[in-house]
């Protein structure tokens, strides 16, 4: 047996669906639209870099209220390893002051023969 269902039925249940749709809508506007302004925190955060250097271990630089931090990310820690004002490298650059905290990381010579040294050591020991 089945039920009838006439014109009125179903033009009132397109309705409600659509209304419902409609609020659906509506409120995820609203939503999207608090939520990009950040309410009414003044707080500024973004990540600015992120450079993967294995599995699960990243360098990030973060933003924070005009001034920047690096941090580095493992999977047990995440530590502080520097921090520095946006605005004093700013002024610095105009000043045609060069900043030294970048280039000393830049040519760190690699000491691939103390490496192979201690690798030769390490396989010395576990055969004896």
């Amino acid at each position: 047996m089945v039920p009838d269902v006439g014109v009125g039925d179903l033009l009132r249940m397109t309705g409600s669906f659509l209304l419902v749709l409609s609020l659906l809508l509506v409120t995820l506007f609203f939503v999207k639209r608090l939520s990009i302004s950040g309410g009414s925190s003044s707080r500024q955060l973004a990540v600015n870099a992120v450079h993967h250097l294995g599995f699960r271990q990243k360098l990030i630089v973060i933003k924070i209220n005009g001034d920047e931090i690096l941090v580095a990310q493992s999977p047990h820690a995440v530590t502080l390893l520097g921090s520095w004002k946006i605005s004093e490298l700013k002024g610095a650059e105009q000043s045609n002051i060069e900043v030294d905290s970048l280039s000393q990381f830049q040519n760190v010579p690699v000491k691939k023969h103390s490496f192979r040294k201690f690798l030769g050591q390490l396989l010395d020991r576990q055969r004896n």
